[in-house]
This record gives C-alpha cells, structure tokens and sequence, in this order.
C-alpha cells in the first residue's frame, strides 16, 4: 500500500525546486544607500531639468562607482 501510496505522489504531486537567490557580497549597505541616493537625484533631475540637479547627479554617479569599485576589491 505505501509503494503504491508512494507512487502516486510520485507522478501527480509536482517536486518544487527552491530557487536560491544569489546575492552579491560586495552589495553592502553603503552601496546600496548610495544607489537609492543616486536614483532619488534622478528622478528630481528629470522633473527639474536644471543644471545643478544634473552636477549632482553626475557627482552621486562618480561616488557610487567609487564605492561600487571599493567594495569589490575586498
């Protein structure tokens, strides 16, 4: 009975594989509080369209490679 039991499980009940997410190492707090910085400058550049908004989206570009650079050495 439970081969057969067994068996039915087998072939109606599908085995669900679990996904393991990868996470980068080098993705560390800092980087990430950088990147949202970065985006939120952004999206204000896009709806400002000035001149200052897009230096500082350009200097949070340049800091978040830095940083982005810095973490992936160690």
């Amino acid at each position: 009975m439970s081969d057969k039991l067994s068996e039915t499980i087998a072939s109606y009940i599908p085995v669900k594989k679990s996904d393991i997410k990868k996470t980068c190492l080098w993705l560390n707090r800092k980087v990430k509080k950088d990147i949202k910085k970065r985006n939120k400058i952004w999206k204000r550049y896009r709806c400002t369209k000035s001149d200052a908004d897009y230096e500082r989206y350009k200097a949070s570009c340049n800091q978040v490679t830095k940083e982005l650079r810095k973490a992936k050495k160690f």
